[in-house]
């Protein structure tokens, strides 16, 4: 909405408020409470989004449940609430990384940083946590180089090639090389195999 169209603006929330209670849909209703509750401030806000987050908790609207509860922790810190605003802070964090909303992982980390909670971020998974020197002697490993050769080659110690091997089996959740082969290649991998 531009500027100066107040009125405009909250006749248009009033008429989708009727229609969401109209409806009785529990993710029209919350996203109705979550906007109302960002333009309010004070304890208004304070109420009206914690409605939001208790509305949405019952609805499939993951996202705006998340930014609901969020909404409330940062609406808390802004009143000065910063002990109140952490666990909903905390619980936004996890319900927006559950549903992959990066964004909005970021926003409740930036909330809960104001409010002197450190967060750590997720840890990579699979090929994806491995580091450049893993990866490169996985890849190596996999395509049927012993240690012996991937040192040779990288200019390393066979403990060196032993020590990141053994980190990538771990991170990778698995014990020898076939699977090794199999992880990092994938299902295209298994194809070619068969085609063979």
């Amino acid at each position: 909405m531009e500027l100066g169209h107040d009125d405009e603006a909250a006749a248009l929330l009033a008429r989708t408020d009727a229609a969401a209670r109209n409806w009785g849909t529990t993710t029209g209703i919350g996203e109705v409470l979550l906007v109302k509750g960002r333009l309010a401030d004070g304890a208004e806000a304070i109420e009206t989004l914690a409605d939001a987050a208790t509305v949405l908790d019952g609805s499939p609207a993951r996202r705006q449940h998340a930014q609901a509860v969020i909404d409330l922790g940062a609406a808390l810190r802004r009143a000065g609430q910063r002990r109140d605003a952490r666990e909903p802070l905390r619980a936004g964090h996890e319900l927006a990384r559950a549903c992959g909303a990066q964004a909005l992982t970021e926003t409740a980390r930036i909330e809960l940083a104001a409010c002197g909670v450190r967060v750590r971020t997720a840890a990579l998974t699979g090929a994806d946590s491995l580091t450049a020197s893993e990866r490169r002697i996985a890849d190596m490993a996999a395509a049927g180089a012993t240690n012996a050769q991937i040192a040779q080659t990288l200019f390393v110690t066979v403990k060196t090639v032993e020590m990141h091997l053994s980190n990538t089996y771990r991170k990778l959740a698995i014990t020898n090389r076939p699977e090794l082969a199999a992880t990092l290649n994938g299902p295209l991998a298994d194809m070619l195999s068969l085609a063979k």
